[in-house]
């Protein structure tokens, strides 16, 4: 009888008090504290407290937006106090926008490919543009000839025009840059026709790939918003490294 009352008692709940704070030390309200494994919960109030029925060895669950889930085993204590921490930024992508924006490509409106620098300088192409080649969806990179320096056009989900042009707006750090391109016409007869139908590769040839950061392609109306109509056709969006102070 004496054993069934003790194994008895053994199994009630205990009350669990505490309070949850973030790293500054600041209370945190609206904390979820919930039993894992269970639909027994509750939240904490204004000043970061709770309190919470629960068995021995029942692990009790602590998650918020923006912090780190922690779970703590419950033992023989009455108090139970947790400091939740900011959840890592590595857990999270974040793509740089326009003008050097950081956002999380979730939050975006419009749709957005980004390209690490690692695959652009693995391409081992000379012209930027050469390097994007199916490294992106909706973008179509085609080289005029195969030729070391030779010209590459890139279309961001197709032709829009018929008379204007098709390419996409290339800004670098925030500051926009021409990529055109042009040819010599080799019926000219002038004194500068000896190179007569060479290809002048598109100026993205002046930007050197080991100096590239990261890559991101705008596409959409959307992303027209800060850029105008030049970025009708999307927007190559270059990040270059930045030299680390000492």
């Amino acid at each position: 009888m004496f054993l069934l009352v003790g194994f008895t008692s053994f199994g009630q709940d205990q009350t669990i008090n505490g309070t949850v704070t973030s790293e500054e030390g600041l209370p945190l309200p609206g904390v979820n504290v919930f039993i894992k494994g269970s639909t027994t919960g509750t939240q904490t109030d204004f000043d970061g407290l709770y309190t919470i029925n629960a068995n021995q060895d029942d692990i009790l669950v602590f998650s918020f937006v923006g912090k780190e889930t922690q779970e703590v085993i419950v033992s023989n204590q009455s108090t139970i106090d947790v400091t939740l921490a900011d959840e890592s930024a590595a857990l999270e992508e974040v793509v740089i926008t326009a003008q050097g924006i950081r956002a999380k490509p979730r939050s975006l409106s419009y749709a957005l490919e980004t390209v690490e620098a690692d695959d652009v300088q693995k391409s081992r192409e000379t012209n930027l543009v050469s390097a994007l080649s199916s490294k992106a969806s909706g973008v179509q990179v085609t080289t005029s000839s195969g030729s070391v320096g030779a010209s590459a056009n890139i279309r961001v989900r197709g032709n829009t025009s018929i008379t204007r042009s098709n390419s996409p707006l290339f800004v670098v750090d925030g500051v926009p840059i021409d990529n055109s391109s042009f040819s010599e016409d080799p019926t000219q007869t002038n004194n500068n026709s000896s190179l007569g139908g060479s290809d002048f590769s598109n100026r993205a040839i002046d930007i050197n790939s080991n100096d590239i950061a990261s890559v991101s392609i705008l596409k959409g109306i959307a992303a027209q918003t800060l850029y105008g109509l030049r970025a009708s056709n999307g927007v190559v969006l270059i990040t270059t490294k930045k030299r680390s102070g000492r």
